[in-house]
């Protein structure tokens, strides 16, 4: 989810700061690349810079699209082995 609308409130990483936990792959685009290195400590997966281009968007969203599939079959394949299991 996009949280450009939120930003408006707070920046990124005060938007993060708020959140116990997260649950979802961080993608960061900002103008400032100064900011990379903080993005990177907060676990975002990727950091673009504005404009964005793209190709590096699209890859950007494939790594998350992998982690993802990577964490359903892990939870997949524990459920798998619980259930088999019993």
């Amino acid at each position: 989810m996009p949280a450009t609308v939120l930003v408006l409130m707070y920046t990124g990483f005060e938007l993060l700061q708020q959140l116990d936990h997260h649950n979802f792959e961080l993608v960061f685009t900002t103008a400032y690349e100064k900011f990379a290195l903080k993005a990177i400590k907060c676990s975002a997966l990727d950091y673009l810079l504005k404009p964005i281009d793209a190709d590096d968007l699209g890859q950007a969203v494939e790594k998350c699209l992998k982690k993802s599939r990577k964490v359903s079959c892990q939870v997949n394949w524990k459920y798998s082995c619980t259930t088999s299991a019993i």
